[in-house]
């Protein structure tokens, strides 16, 4: 496994990338420290996950969330003293996938980091027929989605909650079962997560109001269709 490890304080950084290395020995870890060094180790390594050092202030690692985002789909997992509300919701809404709080165990990061591979590798257990509805297309034999011809870019959980969506077109998936096809039960999300990845998918099919394909039923779950 590879992982690209970014953060100014570089202490931390070494305490993690040594802690790491200590769970699996064929681990491949690189280490940036500032913006140009992340992007230029991004294209070069390829990892199977980057870990983010938020540090103070936090707009300068969600900024970068932002930056990693746009040429990439690596999980992206955060390390962080704390995050207040906003700072959370902005950085998982930007495209983070996860975030550790600090003080944390070396076993409990290296649980979060297997969680967040495991799911970008996961394909969906069922193929269903292609979905087509006003100018969405959705070709699930290629995994390709497109708004109006132009295609649009998911990241791996992006696509599996529309998948899990799409596969029950028309019901209402209450918030557990979609928590628990996403993230499995012993990971401990949340609605809030789940909130989160819903805007952002809604977001990325234009699916602004009036709603056209994400529909939320208060207390019971999301609904999806025209």
């Amino acid at each position: 496994m590879k992982a690209l490890l970014v953060g100014a304080n570089r202490r931390t950084i070494d305490e993690v990338a040594n802690g790491l290395r200590g769970r699996w020995r064929d681990l491949d870890v690189q280490l940036a420290h500032d913006r140009l060094g992340t992007l230029a180790l991004l294209k070069q390594l390829q990892p199977d996950v980057a870990l983010l050092e938020v540090g103070t202030p936090a707009s300068t690692a969600i900024a970068l969330v932002r930056d990693i985002r746009h040429s990439s789909d690596v999980p992206l997992l955060l390390i962080a003293p704390r995050l207040d509300e906003r700072d959370e919701v902005r950085a998982l809404d930007l495209g983070a996938d996860d975030y550790v709080v600090q003080p944390f165990s070396i076993t409990a990061l290296a649980a979060r980091v297997n969680a967040v591979v495991r799911r970008s590798q996961l394909t969906p257990p069922a193929r269903p027929p292609d979905f087509a509805a006003d100018d969405l297309v959705v070709r699930f034999s290629e995994a390709t989605v497109t708004i109006a011809g132009q295609p649009v870019h998911l990241t791996p959980m992006e696509y599996r909650l529309l998948y899990y969506l799409i596969r029950r077109v028309g019901q209402v998936i209450s918030h557990e079962v979609l928590l628990e096809a996403l993230w499995g039960r012993e990971y401990g999300a949340t609605n809030h997560h789940l909130k989160v990845f819903i805007n952002r998918l809604r977001t990325k099919l234009k699916d602004r109001g009036p709603t056209r394909f994400i529909h939320t039923e208060r207390g019971r779950g999301y609904r999806f269709g025209p």
